[in-house]
Formats: C-alpha cells, structure tokens, sequence
C-alpha cells in the first residue's frame, strides 16, 4: 500500500502541476507542495467531482448587490474550468480545477480582476470522495501576477494553509433567489469564511460570505437557465 501511495504521489506531481509562468529576472521560483491521496474511496462518501464539474449549461446567478454574472463549467480531458462572465458577456474570468484520481486540485484564477491573476500550481483543494462532516486541510502557496506580462506580484501571494468542510449534502435547496435545485452539496471554507453550493451536473450555482470585506458582494445565488449562452470564450492570457 505504500508503495501504492508513493506512486501516486509522484504521479500527481509529475503529471498534474502546471509549470509556472515565465521568469522575468530577479523572479522567485516557489515549488508548490505536492500531497497524495487516499487509495480508495471511503464508505459513505459522496463524489463530489459530480458537483463541481457541471456539464456545460449556462445560467444566471444574481448577488446582494443587485448585480449578476453568467456560470458555465467548461470540461478539456483532465481539467474543468468554472467560467464566469460579466452579465453583459463583455469578460469572462474562469477558475480551473484539476482531477487526478481521489484530489480535486486548483491552478489559475482569474476572478480577481484589476488586470491580475492567481495560481495555486494544481495544488488539492478537496478529496473527490468525502463523507458529509469531513474536512480536507492543506497547505499551499498563492502567487498572484499581472495578467498583461505574468511578471509576479508580492502583493496578496504567500504561503496559506485551507480547509475545506462538507457541511451537507441537500436532497432539495431552495436559494435566496427562491429558485430551488435538487441534489445540492454545501461546502465552506474554515478560514476565509465562505460557503459554496455546487449542485449535481451544474457546478457552482450559490456563494455566501460571512466575513466583512466589503469588495464583494454578501452573497450571491443562482436565478435562472441562460439556453440562449454557447460556450464561453474564457479571458486569454496570452504569456501562460
């Protein structure tokens, strides 16, 4: 079983993690921290991968604000992407996730907008099967860059250790938008503060925040199915 271990290991870190963008002069390399999985699924658990991975529908989802954004998840071979474009269609940002057997990863993010984006160099994220009341903690580090170059930026990049908790698996949630979806997992994040719903073969269809930063709205919930969106053309950053 070790050996079994070991090898998914070094599997994971010589298939999965993307290379870093290129290195101006005076750049520092981070190696992210590589972490194996579990070798099967535990009894009772839920795949999670059904949830955050949607099959490519589009819908609206508003926020507290009264603003609202249009969700698709975008699948190529190993890695989704959740798109997330302007109401108007005018910017779509996206994050990218990662399967590679029982660990959900995470690598770019261009949600932060202000001409920047953020990597997590594939690191888990989530387990693919966890039990309801399981938490997955792991340390990581965040490297933001402006987008224009990929030069790196200090400014919000360092070393973060997450947890993620699977607080519930929902038969039927109703959302504050009063639109209601069946099969729904709730998860939240122990040291920002946030929870996330993902509903199966949509992706992430509801958000909410309890901490007090005031540039993002308080939460933000799914409203209705958008037919009339095709695919998404995801913001290109041409120097990865």
């Amino acid at each position: 079983k070790r050996k079994a271990k070991q090898a998914a290991e070094a599997n994971w870190q010589s298939t999965y993690v993307p290379p870093a963008p290129p290195k101006p002069p005076g750049d520092v390399v981070y190696v992210p921290v590589v972490v194996g999985g579990r070798e099967v699924p535990p009894t009772g658990g839920v795949d999670l991968l059904g949830y955050l991975r949607g099959d490519g529908r589009a819908y609206r989802v508003t926020n507290a604000d009264g603003g609202s954004e249009v969700f698709q998840t975008q699948t190529e071979g190993d890695r989704f992407y959740q798109v997330k474009a302007w109401g108007d269609l005018s910017v779509v940002n996206w994050e990218e996730f990662i399967v590679a057997g029982d660990l959900i990863g995470r690598d770019v993010d261009t949600s932060p907008g202000g001409g920047r984006f953020y990597r997590l160099f594939g690191a888990p994220w989530v387990r693919r099967w966890m039990r309801v009341g399981e938490s997955f903690t792991r340390q990581k580090r965040v490297q933001f860059y402006q987008t224009h170059d990929c030069a790196p930026l200090a400014a919000y990049s360092g070393d973060v250790t997450d947890t993620i908790t699977l607080v519930a698996r929902h038969e039927q949630y109703t959302f504050r938008t009063l639109m209601s979806l069946p099969d729904v997992v709730e998860l939240r994040w122990e040291q920002g503060g946030e929870r996330y719903w993902y509903a199966e073969n949509w992706g992430l269809v509801a958000w909410e925040r309890a901490h007090q930063d005031g540039n993002s709205p308080r939460w933000s919930a799914i409203a209705e199915m958008r037919p009339d969106v095709g695919r998404l053309g995801r913001l290109r950053i041409d120097c990865l």
